[in-house]
């Protein structure tokens, strides 16, 4: 729409991954989506016997989400409180199926981020417009890797005083 009516730029809010892996990650990073594409990813590049060594019995029925909170619960602390000082433990460093997990959303957020430059762009050249600028925020502080060069400008709303640790 915004090629079709002549404008030259579109700014693009949350481009990171800011509403889906933000501060804190287990409170945004596991909807039904990001859950059922993670058992693909696993059963995508890992064998069964590597799907083992991570306790996993059957993949097709894995939830992360209780999987962590069974992790965190395992720590004695209560896994289903979400704001529980047990999520900023340091065991998740090594916790390799949250690592994993990790690796999905990185990789998958940046699948995601191709895709919807690809498509504005395409679009665009549709249009009949050869030249748009597309600029998104969140990418200088909480961007985790996602954004990897399908961005034309950082138009960023926190500045890099801001202390997203306090959040």
């Amino acid at each position: 729409m915004a090629a079709d009516e002549g404008l030259g730029d579109m700014w693009t809010d949350n481009y990171g991954p800011w509403d889906s892996f933000g501060i804190p990650p287990v409170q945004r990073a596991f909807g039904d989506w990001s859950v059922a594409r993670f058992r693909d990813y696993l059963s995508a590049e890992f064998t069964t016997s590597q799907l083992a060594a991570m306790w996993i019995s059957n993949v097709s029925m894995l939830d992360i989400r209780t999987e962590l909170k069974s992790t965190a619960t395992g720590w004695g602390r209560n896994g289903s409180v979400l704001y529980a000082p047990v999520w900023n433990d340091s065991r998740w460093l090594d916790q390799v199926l949250w690592r994993g997990y990790k690796i999905f959303k990185r990789q998958s957020g940046t699948e995601a981020l191709a895709n919807y430059y690809e498509a504005v762009k395409s679009a665009v050249l549709q249009a009949g417009n050869s030249e748009f600028l597309v600029c998104g925020n969140d990418i200088p502080v909480i961007s985790l890797g996602w954004v990897r060069g399908d961005l034309d400008m950082v138009s960023t709303e926190v500045n890099a005083s801001a202390n997203l640790a306090a959040s």
